[in-house]
């Protein structure tokens, strides 16, 4: 991406101790798409938690706890906040945490295991440890 991304509250912490917290410090993505330094706050899942932002291509990638009665998922939202997409479902029910990205495929961990998701497959595979 040629622009900016800024989290607030964003980091991993808030989701994992503050289950559907929906208070003020829920976390916020900004963007800058210029690089010029006009951010604009993507205005997806306004007061629910959201953290661990990647920006790949034209979507931001995040967890969220969103869908309710289940725990963090990989949810992404095109560059105006909207057509929000739900990638994982479930993660043998522990919370998708510490998004990292290649530009191609987004590794996170739940539950003591490794998972990459395949941005263009859209699948998740377990990763084996050693």
């Amino acid at each position: 991406p040629l622009g900016m991304m800024l989290g607030r509250h964003t980091a991993d912490i808030c989701i994992s101790e503050w289950k559907r917290y929906r208070g003020g410090r829920v976390g916020e993505i900004w963007l800058d798409q210029s690089g010029l330094g006009n951010f604009q706050m993507l205005p997806v899942l306004k007061d629910i938690p959201k953290c661990s932002p990647v920006w790949v291509g034209q979507r931001i990638y995040f967890t969220s706890d969103h869908a309710e009665g289940r725990p963090a998922n990989i949810f992404s939202c095109n560059l105006k906040g909207e057509d929000l997409q739900q990638h994982t479902h479930d993660n043998k029910g522990f919370y998708a945490r510490d998004l990292s990205t290649d530009g191609e495929t987004i590794v996170y961990h739940a539950g003591g295991s490794l998972y990459a998701y395949s941005i263009a497959e859209d699948t998740v595979t377990e990763l084996g440890t050693r």
